[in-house]
């Protein structure tokens, strides 16, 4: 439900297929259509010419520049903002995640995914299998009491700063977005980056309960987050899109928070 592909990965993946030659097809696979029109639209060009020459700059000014006026240049620089404030857990993480999935992309060459970036549904998967309602072979990836779990956590909170950081700068910005403008900067901007910071919120807590910190305390806040989320769907879903989120069972949302609010029952404080 938020972009989570930086369009500098974008344009080097497609950059570095091209120079494998490998251009017979391309798949582009999102979870929504009406929060990824700027990705979707930035795949679409990128595939019509030669990526190598692709002019990313000129892209990001032509689009802001017809969405925003002169807001754009604002409205540009917390747009890219956005994009830094995704947590990355690195190429090391990466490789031991393409291991336990028997990639093995690296034994022929240089691990192909530099970056291993905390998106929406990355966040809820790691959620979904520390709370037991998703079962895979990736799960072992993401187990507590390990060097991984205390860099998740840390990479976590440094997320949770930023993304606090950056709504406070949107939402000061929105004042001055055109009436005609504010409901598209509001859900593409706005929303997105108040998704992914209760979502962060709630994958914090959630890691504290399963160290036994405060277990009360953070399912509180964790199911908060998970609620505040599902408000904002609403606020968000009104008028023409009315009904836009039920089809949500990807993330699933309403189930993680009840498997969160039950959790915090079964985890005693300083286990």
């Amino acid at each position: 439900m938020a972009e989570g592909t930086d369009p500098e990965k974008m344009l080097y993946c497609y950059q570095d297929a091209e120079r494998y030659d490998a251009l017979e097809y391309s798949i582009l696979n999102v979870g929504n259509i009406r929060e990824l029109c700027f990705s979707i639209k930035l795949n679409a060009e990128i595939v019509s010419c030669s990526p190598a020459d692709f002019d990313l700059d000129n892209f990001r000014d032509r689009e802001f520049g017809r969405i925003y006026g002169e807001m754009s240049e604002e409205v540009k620089k917390l747009d890219k903002m956005y994009y830094k404030s995704i947590g990355d857990l690195g190429s090391a993480y990466a490789k031991q995640y393409i291991d336990l999935t028997d990639f093995h992309y690296y034994e022929h060459g240089k691990v192909p995914f530099p970056s291993f970036p905390l998106s929406d549904g990355t966040l809820c998967t790691m959620g979904a299998c520390w709370l037991h309602r998703l079962e895979r072979v990736t799960t072992q990836v993401y187990t507590p009491n390990t060097e991984n779990f205390k860099m998740i956590r840390t990479v976590l909170k440094n997320c949770e700063v930023q993304y606090s950081k950056l709504l406070k700068q949107l939402q000061t910005l929105e004042i001055q977005i055109s009436t005609t403008e504010k409901t598209y900067y509001r859900f593409s901007q706005v929303f997105r980056c108040y998704y992914m910071l209760q979502l962060t919120r709630w994958l914090y807590a959630l890691t504290n309960m399963l160290i036994g910190d405060k277990v009360e305390e953070n399912r509180a806040v964790g199911v908060g987050a998970l609620n505040a989320i599902l408000d904002a769907r609403r606020e968000f879903s009104n008028e023409k899109w009315d009904g836009w989120y039920d089809g949500d069972y990807r993330l699933d949302i309403r189930e993680l928070r009840n498997y969160t609010a039950g959790f915090g029952l079964f985890v005693k404080e300083g286990d």
